[in-house]
């Protein structure tokens, strides 16, 4: 898998969102993704801070997640987001017991693309409006 990048926009735009969790102002949808990108971003660091990482491919590790990576759009509430991240986590993780991080970016990123779609043509508090318009103008 090549390196994925989620620049600032996308992090912005996430953590705008995830600040509105649970003050009514977002669908449960989006706040799904909000939270999919946050658990995706912090389990990255916490692997990349303790070293247990290979971004190297991994046949096994890469056909599963491929297939499974997508799924993370199909989360609609705190426990499907969790349920995911059980699974998902499953197969992150080679025979020599090293994690492949870089999987975890990609689903931050498709959570990003999935909470656009979900607040796009919402009313929104001005900073998550500013966050959306902000990342839509940098993925067009």
């Amino acid at each position: 898998m090549q390196n994925v990048n989620l620049d600032d926009t996308a992090i912005n735009l996430a953590v705008e969102a995830f600040n509105q969790i649970g003050t009514h102002t977002i669908p449960a949808s989006a706040e799904a993704m909000a939270l999919s990108v946050q658990l995706a971003l912090e389990k990255y660091n916490e692997v990349t801070s303790a070293g247990i990482c290979d971004n190297t491919k991994d046949y096994y590790v890469d056909s599963f997640a491929a297939e499974y990576v997508f799924d993370v759009v199909n989360c609609c509430n705190k426990a499907d987001v969790l349920n995911f991240f059980d699974e998902f986590d499953e197969y992150l993780t080679d025979e020599a017991g090293k994690y492949h991080a870089e999987w975890l970016l990609l689903v931050a990123k498709i959570g990003c693309m999935g909470l656009a779609v979900n607040l796009f043509h919402m009313p929104l508090p001005e900073a998550l409006s500013n966050a959306l318009d902000t990342y839509l103008k940098q993925v067009a």
